[in-house]
């Protein structure tokens, strides 16, 4: 278990959330698979509507 800290730029927009790695990060592949296998393609208010 790592923890480490990351200076990012986050760019809000209409739809969605972008973050600006540096183009040092150590940890950038890491982050990238992260985000792959996080990702949803459906909508949270549709999973949990009933």
């Amino acid at each position: 278990a790592k923890l480490f800290k990351i200076a990012v730029q986050v760019r809000q927009y209409k739809n969605k959330i972008v973050l600006h790695l540096p183009s040092a990060c150590p940890v950038k592949h890491l982050l990238h698979t992260l985000a792959e296998r996080l990702y949803l393609t459906i909508p949270a208010r549709t999973i949990n509507s009933t």
